[in-house]
């Protein structure tokens, strides 16, 4: 265990040593040598102490986009999957066999099927409402 004044020093050394305020390159290794030789003090190397050193944590992933029609007039890809697998003998066999896909998916389409979908989906389903 490095003490808290030793450990002050070190933080303060490897700050200047990697400082890009304009500190002479002579300034800046006579830092990380200050630093090397406070650590070789208790044991340690740089090395030591950029594997003892916490990882920094991936921030979370974005919220994925609602994937809805922008006029708010569609229902959940789910729900569209589903009522186009109704609808199926008015698709051709290529859209067939996409729906089948998605009916099955685990997670949520990519945008660009969700905009195939939607499109069918306004086509063959709730155009037949209106």
């Amino acid at each position: 265990m490095i003490p808290a004044p030793t450990l002050r020093r070190l933080v303060g050394a490897l700050a200047l040593a990697a400082s890009s305020s304009g500190a002479p390159d002579g300034e800046r290794l006579a830092a990380l040598g200050a630093a090397e030789r406070l650590l070789a003090a208790h044991g340690l190397t740089l090395a030591d102490l950029a594997v003892a050193a916490p990882r920094p944590a991936r921030p979370p992933a974005p919220e994925p986009a609602a994937w809805s029609a922008p006029d708010g007039d569609l229902p959940p890809w789910r729900v569209m999957v589903r009522d186009l697998c109704d609808y199926a003998e008015r698709l051709t066999e290529w859209e067939q066999g996409f729906i089948a896909s998605l009916s099955r998916r685990r997670y949520r389409p990519t945008e660009r099927q969700h905009a195939v979908v939607a499109r069918l989906y306004r086509r063959h389903v709730h155009d037949q409402w209106d």
